[in-house]
């Protein structure tokens, strides 16, 4: 019967490259159980900070909007470009209407990154949009051209996207009755140049929502930074909720055959599909500085298409871990990996503003540079899988750190099932979503400091259980 050793190895990275270039020089320790021996090596680990994909934006569960400066990235910049539907196929403001208001509502989405106190303002102009949003993907760096006169301001000391809304109910035909609905913002939009838009349209403008769309192209949605204090945040909207009450809400009056006035109000909706928002990051010299220089001391992952990290143990790695193991002559070199953790510290400065991602996604890439899940995490496409909350990437506030379990992915890289060409890191909300989560994330706005090579205290670990035959 074969007698089994059980061992520890330790895998401590710590380069941190911008740049795919090869870099050396880090430690791994192999620690046996029992202290029988330490053995130290030097071998290739790549360790780097490289910009994130651009992303699809329309279709989002959630939209970004905001500004917020970061101290240590920079800003953050997110702007949103919304069209509307026609209330039904055969609407009609009916005989001699006249609007009293336009009110642009949004509802909130489910996140707040930054300052959530009352010592922000955020200053709010809406725009007439210059271009159609048709039925193409847009992607976060997408510009769009506005009119340069304004259509509505809002100052808002807060996103108050926690807290309900009390608004008046017009229902044609009964009286007006107060009514808490869902947290929204709501903005005044100029009455004169909306009622000539709407009151103007023809009834080709009103057959379909893709004429409607075409003839009023939308709003766009942004923050006037010079008239912004404070360090500021990102909001969501939710424009996929089944209680969606997103849209230009129209307030009108008819004359009734009786003589009287009929008030009424309708909705014109914006949803998620024809809605995109617009993300600009401007990082900070410093930030930029580190993006091409392995001797640092963090990097960075940043939601939105800002920043991922990633993680490389290239062949030689995996060929000198095979050499550690100890083996009898002209045996085989065969290891079982019990389990394989990957510890990721956390090293920002504590902060109720600039909080660190709850939970980042892990995943690998092949040949062509295609997003893949690691084995651990490829939900319904192998059968070792890990369930999320096991598979883990989810923030630890006492321990200030990410673990990953990646047992089978280092055991199919030893085996060389696998080959690895990049792995990478980068943050996603929370929720667990019963997927692998491989994609860029568009609906958080988050951010984490990871330690790099010359941090002075804290690594990158891989944690390694295995056992061999002796």
């Amino acid at each position: 019967m074969l007698n089994t050793q059980r061992y520890i190895l330790t895998l401590l990275s710590a380069i941190f490259v911008i740049s795919s270039g090869c870099q050396k020089s880090d430690l791994i320790g192999l620690d046996v159980d029992n202290a029988i021996k330490t053995d130290t090596i030097t071998t290739s680990v790549e360790v780097s900070t490289v910009k994130e994909d651009s992303i699809i934006t329309n279709g989002s569960a959630q939209h970004a909007f905001g500004y917020i400066n970061d101290p240590v990235l920079g800003t953050t910049e997110a702007n949103l470009a919304l069209s509307f539907n026609l209330p039904n196929t055969s609407f009609s403001f009916g005989t001699t209407p006249i609007i009293d208001s336009v009110v642009l509502a949004l509802q909130y989405g489910k996140e707040f990154y930054g300052d959530s106190t009352l010592t922000s303002r955020f200053a709010i102009q809406a725009y007439e949009l210059d271009t159609t949003i048709g039925n193409e993907s847009y992607y976060l760096n997408k510009t769009w051209k506005h009119k340069t006169d304004t259509l509505g301001t809002k100052s808002v000391r807060t996103f108050s996207w926690g807290d309900s809304v009390r608004v008046v109910q017009v229902v044609d035909g009964i009286l007006d009755t107060p009514k808490t609905v869902q947290p929204h913002l709501r903005i005044q939009l100029d009455k004169a140049k909306l009622s000539t838009l709407l009151l103007g349209a023809g009834s080709t403008d009103l057959a379909t929502n893709a004429s409607f769309r075409r003839y009023l192209k939308g709003i766009y949605l942004t923050i006037n930074k010079a008239n912004s204090t404070g360090t500021g945040g990102i909001t969501f909207f939710d424009l996929l909720s089944s209680t969606n009450l997103s849209g230009l809400q129209v307030y009108y009056r008819n004359t009734t055959s009786a003589g009287a006035a009929d008030t009424n109000m309708v909705l014109f909706p914006t949803t998620s599909s024809i809605a995109a928002s617009n993300v600009k990051h401007v990082h900070n010299a410093s930030v930029v500085l580190k993006e091409n220089d392995s001797n640092v001391s963090e990097v960075y992952v940043q939601a939105l298409g800002g920043y991922r990290t990633k993680i490389k143990l290239n062949d030689l790695t995996i060929n000198q871990l095979k050499a550690l193991i100890p083996t009898t002559a002209g045996q085989k070199k065969t290891v079982s990996i019990n389990r394989a953790e990957l510890v990721i510290p956390e090293v920002g400065t504590s902060s109720s503003i600039f909080k660190p991602s709850p939970r980042l996604a892990l995943y690998r890439t092949d040949i062509a540079g295609v997003r893949k899940p690691v084995p651990d995490n490829a939900i319904g496409t192998d059968s070792r899988y890990l369930p999320e909350s096991i598979f883990g990437g989810f923030y630890n506030t006492s321990k200030r750190r990410y673990v990953f379990v990646v047992t089978s992915y280092i055991q199919d890289l030893l085996n060389g099932t696998l080959k690895e060409f990049n792995t990478y890191i980068a943050p996603i909300r929370k929720n667990l979503t019963g997927t692998a989560n491989i994609n860029a994330s568009g609906i958080t706005a988050t951010r984490a400091i990871l330690p790099g090579k010359n941090h002075p205290t804290e690594k990158i670990k891989l944690n390694i259980i295995y056992t061999r035959p002796d």
